[in-house]
């Protein structure tokens, strides 16, 4: 314990002084990677609030139809511009939408009323849907004084879906898979450089030669630095938390302001206690994997190489959960990586199944037992050290 304490110290000291372990564990995580996941809904929620409160611009053209035309100005959410190319004025972002009135109602023929937008602009999307509202409440005008509804139902049948899921749990399915997708991307990118500076950082420098000449156990070695590298993945992991903790205040803030919903997620601390675990046994197996891909590698940017990869296995969980149910199959708990990203999306549903956690867990270790072992193996061997 004393030497892998010698190691363990060593790293860290190293990890402290080495830039890129500060970027990679502390810069990216707490600051970079919330700015760029929540900048653009703040951004966005910023303009579709300005776009619904301003007034919006229109084109009135077509056919005259004076009841339509005097719901749009009573609403007093449009300004109205006259224009010959109605098509070439949205294109331009001169107006921002347009309303041609092609056939007026008579008899049984409804009026066809045409609502020219141009669907990349916020704000030409934000009138068009100011003036499609306008012509739902004009329909429903026309229709409750031509007909008696107390005579005549015009809907007899009504389905009406019932969703036996509650808000904190469909906010929880969906938001699961981001922030699942989000932690093993910490886990993989906190410990690569950890992973890759300890190893193969190591030979670049040559000073693992002279660590190996050391009266220490190859194990210990190889201990130590492994527990660094959980370490390094795990604070990767807590401070990207933080950050995009603090991000989604601000953004949903926004996206409140512009009428896009809203809501609070709310999580236990049983589930808050089960996540950090379920984070460490994945941060053991992952750490354990690079380092064991990494002592392999001849120097730090063949690693890199054969390291960066990784990354992207994190993605591609989140491509089958949108087609597993809230209810998976047990086996898939099992399957590394997904079983983490399950999980959190489960916990953050509000759901604590030990049957999964168990599994989750127990095979995690399993797994962190193999890829361990194979870092062991790859430190006895004088020719993966020294090539």
């Amino acid at each position: 314990m004393k030497h892998i304490g010698l190691i363990f110290r060593k790293e860290v000291m190293n990890a402290v002084r080495d830039r890129r372990v500060l970027v990679a564990t502390v810069i990216i995580p707490l600051f970079v990677l919330p700015l760029v996941t929540m900048l653009p809904m703040m951004l966005i929620g910023k303009k579709e609030h300005e776009a619904q409160e301003r007034p919006s611009s229109i084109v009135v053209a077509g056919l005259k139809y004076p009841e339509l035309e005097k719901a749009l100005r009573a609403a007093n959410r449009f300004t109205f511009v006259a224009s010959d190319s109605i098509t070439r004025q949205i294109r331009q972002g001169r107006v921002d939408a347009g309303v041609e009135v092609t056939d007026l109602p008579e008899g049984r023929h409804s009026a066809k009323v045409k609502v020219l937008l141009d669907a990349t602009r916020t704000e030409s999307r934000a009138a068009a849907d100011k003036v499609k509202l306008v012509i739902a409440d004009l329909s429903k005008q026309i229709v409750s004084r031509q007909i008696d509804t107390t005579r005549i139902n015009l809907n007899p049948v009504q389905a009406i879906p019932t969703n036996v899921s509650s808000d904190k749990e469909m906010a929880g399915f969906f938001i699961g898979m981001l922030v699942g997708m989000m932690a093993i991307i910490g886990l993989i990118t906190g410990a690569m450089v950890m992973a890759i500076d300890s190893t193969a950082g190591e030979k670049d420098r040559k000073t693992l030669e002279v660590l190996l000449a050391a009266p220490i156990a190859r194990n210990s070695i190889v201990i130590g630095k492994y527990l660094a590298t959980v370490l390094t993945a795990m604070v990767s992991v807590v401070l990207m938390t933080a950050g995009y903790a603090f991000s989604f205040i601000i953004g949903l803030r926004s996206i409140a302001d512009a009428g896009l919903g809203s809501g609070t997620l709310a999580i236990s601390l049983p589930a808050v206690l089960v996540i950090l675990l379920v984070m460490l046994v994945t941060a053991g197996f992952i750490s354990a994997l690079e380092m064991a891909v990494s002592i392999f590698a001849r120097s730090y940017r063949e690693a890199q190489g054969y390291l960066t990869p990784l990354t992207f296995l994190a993605v591609i969980p989140v491509v089958f959960m949108q087609t597993i149910s809230s209810n998976p199959n047990p086996a898939l708990f099992y399957v590394p990586l997904m079983n983490a990203m399950l999980l959190i999306r489960e916990l953050l549903m509000g759901a604590i199944v030990p049957d999964h956690i168990l599994r989750t867990v127990g095979a995690s270790l399993v797994f962190v037992v193999i890829t361990l072992r194979l870092a062991f193996t790859m430190f006895r061997r004088e020719s993966v050290l020294l090539r």
